[in-house]
Parts: C-alpha cells; structure tokens; sequence
C-alpha cells in the first residue's frame, strides 16, 4: 500500500500541478492514516487494488491525469503544466516568456517505460481505445470510466502521439459520457485528427 501510494505522489497525484491558473483544486489520495481517521478501518488488500484501477476512495483532475500522461510519454520527466507562453506588449515585442519546468523525475527501468507505452499502445490498436486506431498517426492512450451515483458514468481517454517522438499530450473527459471508449475516445479521434490537418508539419514522427 505505502509504495503504490508513493509512486502515485511521483506522478504527482493528490496535489496541485503547479498549472499557473490561479485556484486549482487537487483529487484526493487516500491513505491508511487517512481512512482509521476518518472512517474508522483499516486499510484492506482491497483497498490497494481499488487504488490501482483508480475506483475507491480515489479523485483526480483532469490537470493530474495530463501531467501523469506526460510524465509517462517523456519516459519520467514530470513537467509544470502551464496556459501562458509569452506576453507581448502593444508594438509585438516579447516582455515575458515561460519555460519549461521540471516538477519532478521518476527513475524507473527503461523496459518499465517500454512496457508502460506498449500497454497504451496496444489500447488503441486493440483495445477500447480502438477509436483513433485508423488516425494517420501513431497514438498511444488510455480510456477510463469513472463510476457516478448521481447519473451516467464519466468517459474518459488520456494520451499522447506521435508515439515515438511526442509531441502533443491531451485528456478529454465527458461528463456524463459513458464509458470511456464512447465518447471520450470520438472527441480525442476529432481533437487529434484536427491537430494533425493544421500542425502536419510538426508531427513527423522522425523530427
């Protein structure tokens, strides 16, 4: 339970990304602390299986699960998602410019890495991301499906592409979508289909 819990604080899971919106809310990691504390259990072997399907007492954002995602396509850099690129004044000049910043770095075998993007890979030639397996260029992601009490579950589909030189990271969620296959996996089909008609040049997968 405790290394499963620490490779999830890695990814950067259960707290802010650092995005530089102003109020960014976080999901929740639970923890055995946490659930004697305030549920008054301990904490089960099923509980850790809950937590690696992302069910239980789980909750993440749409910014964990991006940055997570690109953490896995960058084979362990974890980077500061950010809106804002350069700032400009009246005349055009550039005044402000953000870089890049590394959050955190996951050291990890390179085969885990392999297997990791292997295993993204083959959910969209295979799997229930077989939506954009027909794009004109190589995606690797995953669908998700999280339960709701209240109505239909939420669809979800994160990844990344080209697979061998990434460019482009993307999380799309549908509330109240279904399952993740439906219609996260068509809106990201869309989303990267137009990316690849308007940025062609940028997407060679060997430059």
């Amino acid at each position: 339970q405790d290394k499963i819990i620490d490779m999830a604080k890695r990814f950067g899971f259960g707290e802010d990304t650092g995005i530089d919106l102003p109020g960014e809310n976080h999901g929740f990691l639970p923890t055995s602390r946490w659930k004697r504390q305030k549920i008054g259990e301990p904490w089960y072997p099923g509980d850790t299986i809950n937590l690696s399907i992302g069910q239980g007492y789980l909750l993440v954002t749409p910014f964990e699960i991006f940055q997570s995602v690109v953490a896995i396509a960058n084979r362990g850099t974890v980077p500061i998602p950010h809106f804002l690129k350069i700032i400009q004044n009246s005349k055009g000049e550039v005044i402000e410019r953000t870089l890049p910043k590394v959050k955190n770095r996951i050291d990890l075998k390179p085969d885990t890495w392999e297997r990791l993007i292997q295993g993204m890979t083959k959910v969209v030639t295979e799997g229930t991301g077989r939506a954009c397996r027909d794009l004109p260029i190589s995606v690797a992601g995953k669908t998700g499906t999280a339960q709701n009490p209240h109505g239909n579950d939420h669809s979800w589909f994160a990844g990344f592409f080209p697979i061998d030189n990434p460019r482009y990271a993307f999380v799309v969620l549908v509330e109240n979508g279904g399952d993740g296959s439906g219609e996260a996996a068509y809106r990201s089909k869309d989303l990267i289909q137009w990316i690849f008609d308007h940025r062609e040049n940028s997407l060679n997968e060997n430059g």
